[in-house]
């Protein structure tokens, strides 16, 4: 798996940071996102069907620290439950960032690995 891959058990919790920035003069130079939204989308590689989706509106999805670029990403097991597993390359995700201005920008994308959950509640 790449660096940009995920994985997690389908019927769990999904959860994870990002912090956005890039390197000026050697240094980590963060983008401030204060006034975004933020949208994190996972689907199946064939079908293009939409497996599970996270945004700032419905709160799965926190803008923290803007000035630091950091997001942080929640997907409710009742969101991956149905999901069944998924090998490497059958889906993917991208976390989005949207400006009030109108520019979006994809922060993070790649694969996403799910494993099927042996405790099905």
């Amino acid at each position: 798996m790449a660096a940009s891959d995920l994985q997690f058990v389908s019927g769990n919790t999904f959860s994870f940071s990002a912090q956005w920035g890039s390197k000026g003069s050697g240094d980590f130079v963060p983008v401030d996102i204060t006034g975004c939204r933020a949208r994190f989308v996972m689907r199946d590689v064939r079908s293009g069907e939409l497996l599970a989706e996270s945004t700032t509106e419905d709160g799965d999805i926190t803008i923290a620290d803007p000035v630091s670029g950091k997001i942080s990403v929640r997907v409710a097991p009742v969101k991956t439950r149905a999901l069944g597993g998924k090998s490497l390359g059958q889906a993917v995700y991208e976390l989005r960032v949207y400006f009030p201005s109108g520019d979006e920008y994809s922060v993070m994308m790649g694969f996403v690995v799910v494993i099927e959950g042996v405790i099905r509640d």
